[in-house]
């Protein structure tokens, strides 16, 4: 497979040793107990650089370095089947190749940190689903402290990058024709708001993305949004009013509503529920004790 940038020569080579990997990996009897971390690495080397070298974010169709929807979709499946076991500890996780991966995902799947939804790239719904469950797998789970200080410590370099990711699985969420792809969507937005921005300190970075991500929630379950222009990522809103009479967009399932609804729960609650609203100093402290009754009193006098 090597690891200089496809071709379309290539592009069936390494798609052919991609499928008899995945296939190899889902037919290990005890994967916990074959895959070390140093496997873990060892496996994902060629296939983090091929990701990597091969920029499929940056890169047209018939380009070198441009990877094939049917390819990519296999690319990340093997990831995310390896990184599925990897992060059962997430203390042993290397954070530099999370990162790397986390970085290259959402890129794919968004296009540039900053760019518009309709600029995003065009990538078969397919290939979106399979990219979206390995962006669940590697921010989904609660992170390590060193996966938090990378986003939230000194210099907040991965922030803008979870950022974009939510952005990101919003436009999916609000574009895919595909009710799993569009609940998957849903579940992961709601993951990544326990596991990051649980932390009282966390609602007023929370609240910067609370408008859009409501927004979102209200498109889905009014079926406002017209899918009947969509390509993929790239999905052209008509006018609310328009959109309800030539939408092909249908209502939304009852599961996909049901996580629209604990999406929606879950922002309400981080972000100007009792907790975060007291933290800022908005609320007073509950009463718990008559000494506490007193001083409040006292202050309130």
């Amino acid at each position: 497979m090597g690891l200089r940038p496809l071709t379309a020569q290539t592009q069936a080579i390494a798609h052919t040793h991609l499928v008899r990997l995945l296939t190899a990996l889902r037919s290990l009897p005890n994967p916990k107990d074959a895959f070390t971390p140093s496997l873990v690495r060892y496996t994902l080397f060629p296939l983090s650089h091929l990701l990597t070298r091969n920029n499929p974010a940056g890169r047209k169709e018939g380009e070198v370095g441009y990877i094939a929807d049917r390819t990519l979709e296999v690319l990340f499946e093997c990831i995310t089947w390896i990184m599925q076991r990897w992060l059962e500890d997430v203390e042993e996780v290397d954070a530099r190749i999370w990162e790397q991966l986390w970085r290259m995902v959402v890129l794919i799947l968004g296009g540039p940190i900053g760019s518009v939804s309709r600029l995003r790239p065009h990538r078969a719904e397919e290939t979106i689903e399979a990219g979206v469950e390995l962006l669940g797998v590697l921010v989904c789970s609660p992170p390590s402290e060193d996966m938090r200080n990378a986003v939230f410590g000194p210099g907040r370099r991965l922030l803008p990058v979870l950022f974009h990711a939510i952005s990101t699985l919003i436009d999916i969420a609000t574009s895919a024709t595909s009710s799993q792809v569009i609940q998957r969507a849903l579940q992961i937005l709601e993951s990544i708001l326990v596991n990051w921005f649980a932390d009282d300190d966390k609602a007023r970075v929370l609240a910067g993305v609370m408008p859009g991500i409501i927004s979102a929630i209200v498109k889905i379950i009014s079926g406002a949004p017209s899918v009947a222009q969509s390509r993929g990522m790239q999905t052209v809103w008509n006018d609310v009013n328009a959109s309800k009479q030539t939408s092909s967009r249908k209502p939304p399932t009852t599961d996909i509503a049901c996580a629209a609804l604990q999406l929606f729960s879950s922002v309400v609650v981080l972000t100007i529920g009792d907790v975060p609203l007291t933290a800022c100093g908005v609320l007073a402290a509950q009463v718990s004790d008559l000494e506490s009754l007193v001083n409040d009193i006292n202050v309130n006098e």
